[in-house]
């Protein structure tokens, strides 16, 4: 794989609502349909139109956006060693009349990233036959001041894959404290794999 580390311009804004909800991971139950390793999800939103598995021992939160028009589904793995953060799996659908392209969904998520993002690979992916972007990034979440949580800065990973189905532009999303992504990894290709647009 071809290492195109750069940086990614932009403003420390946006992504802070996904990261906070990241946070929050490991509230809600597990999802529906366990089959062996990997339990099945699969969304009936129009915006969230789609199913795929996630590792069964991860909690499943369906969330919408409230100010901002998505739905989204978020599996939540173990706390990092450090108890700093939680890995998460996520698939979420926004209208594509938001963005002119998919390119500029991706390009809009980028550069709302906080502290100082760098793309480590760009490139092109297919996601149930269909084409997509896929992105993998290295940034810092700030330290949150938030009850039961350590004030740390957390130094995270995240594999972005952006594809359209019909009316909606998806970002499927593997999450994690960077000095751990890689052990996630084959359960968030399994992931891909699986999905699937209804």
């Amino acid at each position: 794989m071809k290492n195109n580390r750069r940086a990614v311009p932009g403003t420390p804004v946006y992504a802070l609502i996904l990261l906070a909800s990241l946070l929050a991971g490991g509230l809600a139950g597990c999802g529906k349909g366990a089959a062996g390793d990997v339990r099945s999800y699969r969304g009936s939103e129009p915006l969230l139109a789609a199913s795929f598995d996630y590792p069964a021992a991860w909690k499943l939160k369906e969330d919408r956006g409230e100010r901002e028009p998505y739905a989204q589904a978020a599996a939540f793995g173990p706390r990092n060693r450090a108890g700093t953060f939680t890995p998460a799996f996520v698939v979420r659908g926004v209208p594509a009349e938001l963005y002119g392209s998919l390119q500029e969904y991706r390009d809009s998520y980028l550069s709302h990233l906080y502290k100082a993002p760098v793309i480590d690979h760009a490139g092109s992916a297919a996601v149930d036959g269909r084409p997509a972007l896929d992105v993998t990034v290295d940034y810092t979440m700030p330290a949150l001041h938030k009850p039961g949580l350590k004030n740390e800065e957390v130094p995270l990973r995240a594999r972005l894959v952006f594809v359209r189905n019909g009316q909606a532009l998806y970002l499927v999303a593997h999450i994690a404290d960077r000095r751990q992504f890689k052990e996630h990894t084959p359960a968030f290709d399994k992931l891909l794999r699986s999905l699937r647009f209804q």
